[in-house]
Formats: structure tokens, sequence, C-alpha cells
């Protein structure tokens, strides 16, 4: 769940804003409000809060103070100035900074909820893209690692990848089988990955996939009704005339020959 925090000295605006959130049925968020900006800090301070509501004109802390200290201690977190046309100039200078957004104190409430929508949209962005990012290097770190490995660790763990690779193109059959595209899957190099394959296989990626391609064929043509262009598309093949050269090639015989006599 998310966090939200509303920041405004009055108290009108505070409730208005706080049953707005809580009855949305489309946003999970958890709603903190504050009265002033050190009250904003104090709740920051224990809650790690991902937007902000902020009103810009505050007695004591103004809303640009308080962003100030939010960036400098809590950059992700996503904050949202509440203003009025008479002080837009207060924040011209720093709407185009990274992670800041304003709305009008007069937008509806619609404008208000897809604007806090979008902000959370890019947290969950950030954190995905940092997820994956941090996946890759581990999954890096962990093949380094036990390619050195003395013990066999290292035979084993290409082993182990090698049948998944195995699993995923049985699975994926029918789709873009290529060796950049495995190899982005399982976050490794595409070289490294094609000279794993053909060193624990004796054959090459590119001849395993078609491999199995000619035998799910020869599974279709033998077990269903399916059309010939049906069968060359849940195998991967682009056009029914490149699946009938290919089958051909591999087996002696056409699809259509085949199928009558199996």
């Amino acid at each position: 769940m998310h966090r939200l925090l509303i920041v405004d000295d009055e108290k009108h605006v505070i409730d208005s804003l706080s049953d707005l959130f809580r009855e949305q049925t489309g946003i999970d968020v958890e709603v903190h409000t504050a009265v002033n900006g050190y009250d904003a800090l104090k709740i920051m301070e224990s809650v790690p809060v991902d937007v902000v509501l902020l009103d810009i004109r505050m007695p004591g802390l103004s809303g640009i103070d308080v962003y100030d200290k939010i960036n400098a201690f809590l950059p992700s977190c996503r904050v949202i100035f509440l203003t009025g046309y008479s002080n837009f100039e207060y924040i011209y200078h720093i709407v185009n900074n990274k992670n800041v957004m304003y709305l009008l104190k007069t937008e509806t409430n619609d404008k208000i909820i897809a604007v806090v929508k979008d902000a959370l949209s890019d947290i969950e962005a950030e954190q995905q893209m940092q997820k994956n990012n941090d996946n890759a290097t581990v999954s890096s770190a962990i093949f380094r690692s036990v390619e050195k490995a003395p013990d066999g660790t290292g035979f084993n763990s290409q082993s182990r990848l090698v049948n998944m690779i195995k699993g995923y193109v049985k699975q994926n059959i029918s789709g873009n089988l290529s060796l950049i595209r495995i190899s982005n899957y399982f976050n490794y190099n595409s070289a490294y990955v094609s000279r794993i394959f053909k060193k624990l296989t004796g054959v090459n990626l590119s001849t395993y996939i078609m491999h199995i391609r000619i035998e799910k064929a020869k599974e279709l043509l033998s077990y269903t009704n399916d059309s010939i262009k049906s069968i060359a598309e849940k195998t991967g093949f682009h056009t029914p005339h490149y699946f009938s050269r290919v089958f051909k090639e591999a087996t002696g015989v056409s699809p259509k020959e085949y199928k009558i006599n199996h």
C-alpha cells in the first residue's frame, strides 16, 4: 500500500481531500494529514511517504521550504503542489524538477485523483525497473561465482540453465525464440548462452529449437485435425510455405503426406 500525505493549513481542505481518497476504490493509499510544514516533516520522519499533496502558502514553513527538506532526505517522494493562479510564480522555478507536479486548487476531484494516480504509477514503474536491475546484477554475480567454482558447482549451475532454456523453448514454441530474447529472459550474455548450450548438449541452440518445433508439428499432425496453416502458427513458423519446406527437409515428407500416413 502506498502512503499519501496531505498538508494544508485549512482544515476544510484537508477533510475534503482525505474523504476523497479514502472513498476511492481505485487507489490503495494510506492517508496521513498535517496542518503545517513542521507536522508534515515530523510525520515523514517515521512514515515512508510516497506522495505529498502540499499547499504552497502556509504559516511558518512554506510549501517551498517543506519541499526543499523532502528533496534532501526523501528524493524519491513525489510532491504535488496545491496552488492558486495568483501564486503560481512561487513554484515556477521548481515545477520542472524531477518528481514535482502542481495542481490548481480549483481543479475537479477527477483531475486531482488522476494526478495522484500518475504519481503512484511513476513510483511503481521506477520500483520495478530497480527490481529488474537488481535481479540482473544478482544473476550476473551468481554466474561469475559459480563459473569459477572448483567443486563442480559451476557445471551444475550451467546444467540447470540449459534445462531451464529447454523448458522455456517448449513452453514458448509458437513465439519468438531468438538467442537474444532467450538470453535476455534469463539475464545472461547471448554468447555465453550459445556456448554453454552447445557445450552441454552437443548441438546449437537454433538446431535444438528447430528440432522441438518439428517434433511438436509431428504431434499436431498426428493427433489433431488442425490445418497446416494453424500448425505452422502453433510451432512458430511465419508462413505455411516456410513450414512445409523446413518440415520436408527435416523428415523427407511434406506435412500433408505425414498427416495422411500418421
